[in-house]
């Protein structure tokens, strides 16, 4: 469409700074209503978070496009309609008068059609204290409102009435609220705690609005399940009716996406519609669901918007409280203000942030608003309770981030962490003494200073203590549960390390030699091409911060020369596929074919239609080879592959008999359900081409790769938007608990799975289950149905034809099915660890909470290793869990040789997490690389120096605190840690401050090559080690007296002999 010209330009200098020149920008606007569309959901969520503390006296709404592609099967979340239908509301209040509301939204939420106002308006029910109630009504009206009746109500868009009290998660609000009805009237009604159930806060009144914009009134007919409409029928709105007089303002470029979102929609209508079904209702043109551009070009020149200047900068990072520390000191030195934004409570974060920097808390300035902080003086520092991304300077003043300590995320630093941290009661192992197990801590003396000790207990009843300030000389063994520790000091352990240590040392060479090899490979260049960057441009949607790092590391893989070999690792409907069709494009708009596998027909016609839909205008051939490769259509498409005239060929193993006359890439999704001689062929194709590799549980062997570096790794551990994690329960069969998890995700308008292990399950599970619950109606699917069969049975599931799925693990890689989000696993401990993690990505696709039931024979019990691995599947139920899974999976079963063939490897002699150890340092030397043995410097300063249990109750946590502290490198690191500490758990007492200074002196030790420290009440020994004497010679006032150096530091106060120590060593 033609570009409008702006009124005016909204420009900032930086990303983070860009919600405060939109707050400028709306109270200079003149209007009481301001509408801002920025380029997408992330920004939007962003902004809107950011616009309260710089716009204190305006209401910010928040208008998002659908969580839902067009015309894809999964319908928009109650949580997204509902916010949305709470924004048109608000909007559409004749009350509202001069009331000032910032609305934020997307270009593409912009063309979206809404609901007329007035039908918005007329339909918003208010409660309030004291007013009639019918129950019968409310049922009907909430029913009508799009809500689903649930027993426990915690999630947006759920109800339940039970006699006298209703729960209702309303639309729009962060909390659900409690109405208790006595005589038909509203007796009360109170704000409640969706996880605790508890109520919080009484108010007098709330307003009950639908959370679907195709609501119906008591009177209308429902839609019937799974032709759920998107919007009502009659007339409809467009956000610019709501909006009449309002200041507008849109993202630079906009214009280009509205152009490229209304392609896009054409094109998925055309596919939709493409692949209708006999009898299925067509799918609603492109015009009714959104705006035509001359529609909008006509609004847009009403509204002669100003334009919003992205930003190339995205501010200033993060600070932990350390470098925070710092540049506030600077910025005082050059008279700036500070204004230090924090997600935490300002009067809980001051008195720490105080102590860092030498002053009292009363010299941080709250800070209410940004009001408060402009009127903050040169060198004064202000605490802004705000979540802001990035910090951003403003005139004269500079506003720093305090990033929170337990702010990390899961990424290629995943690598260096296995799956399951140090407990109480783990085998464990003492590189130089064996296996025991760690049975607890215990306080001892130690020359008059009380210490904690770990406590080890080895074969025989023989215990060894060792100081906890020293817990990074153990290793977790791993999961194993059968294996006994040695003897202490035992030879035969002395001789199975060694023994294990060469072993590794002659893999260590040989992978090496591979990779040398490898590293002599060469392979085409694929670069970006204009054709790639309007695909980008078409993105239906912003793309995660880890899909992004994907992306850029498949392109800089494809574009090295060099063979790509990357595994992704992301759970089911976290992105992979995404960044497959970004490497496909590239591959083949570069002039390169590309194949891409999948294990099975279902999941390889899923992905050929998504391919064909997201590339389709593109000019791209696009073929498949789902079966036999010997009809006569899949001998055409070979033929033609072999002339090159398809450019992406989709498919399961059959791809691998495919003669490709220029292969580039090889995309192959879900490698642990190929089996050996599949994998064999698909191996040729890879040595031909550059190779990425997508599971959300990859192979043990697989993953050991990855983790020595044979195998580059990106992880997508970012869920998409509204994501929930899946709840996991182990349970024996029981009939009760069947029928209640079965009829609940009916009752929600949800359909289920239930999975058995084999196909003899099938018949008299269906027996069981049409007596447990006859009101459902049971599809069943399995691997000996034809495969016309079983797509027909799987797509009739999909498109609402069935209330449960019967099925073996036939469906472990199938369709998306969004509306079923209720699972139940027959058997489960039948299946391993991967297989379950898959089976369960199969719910909590769709928007609201799943859950998945892992189901035991009480008459035969799972014996303790398949009872490890239910738990661990329950346990880890975090999003993005795939990768932690692949982890546990490996510390279960070991990782097999990495250059042979046996599935038993080093990891079971020696555990995994040594086994890495020893790997990585063989690996370094095998490259030439001086690696020094690993030591440790002995400090000896009888001081007490621990975690007391009145500070920290839980022993396992003092465990972890006395494990981080032992294997920090930095001094920086320490003092994050510090600060940490002192966030957790409040100020920190004497003994954890010299558990601090310890871990400080030991990185001092290893700098300066200080093998022994003797610190006492009259003067301080250290004893060097070869080459540093010279060093220790040079520090103030040191003295050397035969092979030691003695400083003279007299001081009875240990805190204070230990910092002096420090500051003579620094």
């Amino acid at each position: 469409m033609d570009a409008i010209t702006p009124s005016s330009r909204i420009s900032a200098s930086s990303d983070a700074a860009l919600p405060l020149a939109i707050a400028r920008w709306a109270d200079a606007a003149g209007t009481s209503v301001t509408a801002v569309a920025v380029r997408d959901h992330a920004a939007l969520d962003r902004i809107a978070a950011a616009l309260p503390v710089f716009a204190p006296e305006s209401t910010i709404l928040r208008l998002p496009a659908w969580d839902s592609l067009p015309y894809d099967r999964g319908r928009p979340s109650r949580a997204v309609t509902g916010q949305r239908i709470g924004t048109l509301a608000w909007l559409a209040d004749p009350d509202r008068a001069e009331r000032r509301a910032i609305v934020v939204t997307t270009p593409e939420a912009l063309l979206q059609r809404v609901p007329p106002p007035s039908r918005v308006q007329e339909r918003a029910v208010p409660l309030a204290f004291g007013q009639d109630l019918d129950p019968a009504w409310l049922h009907d009206t909430l029913l009508g409102f799009g809500y689903v009746f649930d027993d426990r109500v915690d999630e947006p868009g759920e109800a339940a009435i039970r006699g006298g009290t209703v729960d209702v998660h309303l639309a729009g609000e962060s909390a659900p609220i409690r109405l208790e009805l006595a005589e038909g009237r509203i007796a009360e009604i109170r704000r409640y705690d969706p996880l605790t159930q508890r109520s919080s806060e009484t108010i007098q009144r709330a307003l009950l609005l639908p959370t679907t914009e195709a609501f119906t009134v008591p009177g209308e007919a429902l839609p019937a399940r799974g032709r759920e409409r998107l919007l009502p029928d009659g007339p409809l709105a467009t956000l610019f009716d709501y909006l009449p007089g309002a200041a507008l303002a849109l993202t630079e470029g906009a214009e280009e996406r509205f152009g490229t979102w209304l392609a896009l929609v054409r094109d998925a209508w055309q596919v939709a519609s493409a692949a209708m079904r006999a009898g299925a209702p067509p799918p609603d043109p492109p015009d009714r669901l959104f705006m035509t551009e001359a529609e909008l070009h006509a609004a847009l020149q009403a509204h002669r918007p100003a334009a919003i200047v992205e930003p190339e900068d995205g501010g200033l990072p993060t600070l932990a409280a350390t470098a925070l520390v710092r540049r506030v000191g600077a910025l005082q030195a050059e008279h700036q203000a500070v204004v230090i934004a924090t997600a935490g409570a300002p009067d809980r974060v001051a008195p720490a942030l105080a102590r860092r920097m030498g002053v009292g808390p009363e010299t941080l300035v709250h800070l209410p608003d940004w009001t408060a902080a402009e009127a903050l003086a040169p060198g004064a520092i202000g605490l802004l309770p705000a979540r802001f991304a990035a910090g951003f300077a403003d005139d004269d003043r500079t506003v720093l981030v305090l990033r929170p300590p337990e702010a990390t995320r899961p990424d290629e630093a995943a690598l260096d962490r296995l799956a399951g941290t140090l407990r109480i009661g783990d085998l464990v192992v003492e590189p130089s003494r064996g296996l025991a197990r760690l049975t607890g801590l215990v306080m001892e003396e130690q020359a008059g200073a009380p210490i904690e000790c770990l406590r080890l207990a080895f074969l025989g009843g023989t215990n060894l203590l060792l100081p906890a300030a020293e817990a990074d000389r153990i290793w977790r063994y791993g999961a194993s549960s059968t294996l006994k520790p040695n003897r202490l000091d035992s030879e035969a352990w002395q001789a199975q390390r060694a023994d294990v240590e060469r072993d590794i040392a002659q893999v260590a060479r040989g992978l090496v030699a591979r990779m040398k090899e490898r590293a002599k490979l060469v392979a085409p260049k694929l670069e970006s091409t204009p054709p790639y960057a309007r695909f980008v441009r078409r993105m239906p949607f912003a793309p995660t911060a880890d899909q992004v790092r994907a992306i850029r590391a498949v392109q800089h893989d494809l574009a090295s020369g060099r063979p790509m070999l990357r595994l992704l690792c992301g759970d089911v409907g976290f992105g992979k596929t995404e960044v497959a069709l970004h490497a496909a494009a590239l591959a083949a708009f570069a002039g390169k074919q590309v194949a891409v596998v999948a294990p099975t027909t279902l999941l390889a016609g899923q992905h050929l239609d998504t391919f064909r839909r997201r590339l389709s205008g593109t000019g791209l051939r696009i073929e498949g080879l789902i079966r036999s490769a010997r009809s006569t259509e899949a001998r055409a498409v070979l033929r033609d592959v072999a002339e090159g005239k398809v450019h992406i060929l989709v498919g399961t193993h059959a791809v691998g008999s495919a003669r490709f006359r220029d292969l580039g890439l090889v995309v192959i999704d879900e490698e642990q359900r190929f089996g050996e001689a599949q994998k064999q062929r698909l191996r040729t194709l890879q040595d031909r081409a550059h190779a990425l590799v997508m599971t959300a549980t990859p192979l043990p062997r697989s993953l050991q790769g990855a983790l020595v570096g044979l195998v580059s790794v990106s992880l997508l551990a970012t869920p998409p938007a509204a994501r929930q994690s899946v709840r996991g329960f182990v349970a024996g069969f029981d009939p009760v608990v069947i029928r209640a998890a079965l009829m609940h995700e009916a009752r929600r308008g949800g359909q289920s799975f239930f999975v058995v292990p084999r196909i003899e399950d099938v018949a008299p599970m269906a027996a069981q289950l049409r007596e447990l619950v006859p009101e459902l109606a049971v599809t069943v699917v399995h691997g000996r149905m034809r495969g016309e069969m079983l797509d027909a049975a799987m797509l009739d599931f999909a498109d609402g034809g069935a209330d449960v799925l019967l099925a073996t693990s036939i469906i472990e890689a199938g369709l998306d099915v969004p509306n079923a989000n209720t699972m139940l696993v027959w058997r489960a401990d039948r299946f391993g660890l991967a297989q379950l993690h898959q089976l369960r990505g199969r719910v909590g696709r769709g928007r609201a909470r799943a859950s998945a039931y892992l189901l035991t024979d009480p008459a035969h019990p799972p014996s303790a290793t398949a009872r490890k691995r239910l738990e661990t599947i329950a346990t880890l139920d975090s999003l993005g869990a795939g990768f932690l899974v692949s982890l546990a999976d490996l510390d279960q079963r070991g990782a097999g040789d990495l250059l042979g063939d046996t599935q038993a490897g080093h990891v079971r002699l020696i555990g995994t997490d040594l086994y890495r150890d020893v790997l990585g340092r063989a690996l370094a030397r095998a490259r030439g690389e001086d690696v020094p043995d690993p030591w440790r410097p002995d400090l000896v300063c009888n001081v007490p120096a621990f975690v007391p249990a009145e500070f920290v109750p839980e022993a396992d946590a003092r465990l972890a605190i006395y494990r981080d502290l032992a294997r920090l490198e930095t001094t920086a690191a320490v003092d994050e840690a510090a600060t940490d500490l002192d966030d957790r758990f409040g100020e920190l007492p004497s003994p954890v401050r010299l558990l601090l200074d310890l871990a400080r002196l030991r990185l001092a030790c290893l700098r300066l090559g200080i093998a022994r420290v003797q610190a006492g009440p009259a003067a301080v020994a250290l004893t060097p080690r070869p080459d540093a004497m010279d060093r220790l010679e040079a520090l103030q006032g040191a003295t050397r007296r035969d092979e030691r150096v003695i400083l003279p530091i007299a001081e009875a106060d240990p805190e204070r002999r230990l910092g002096r120590l420090l500051r003579t060593l620094a």
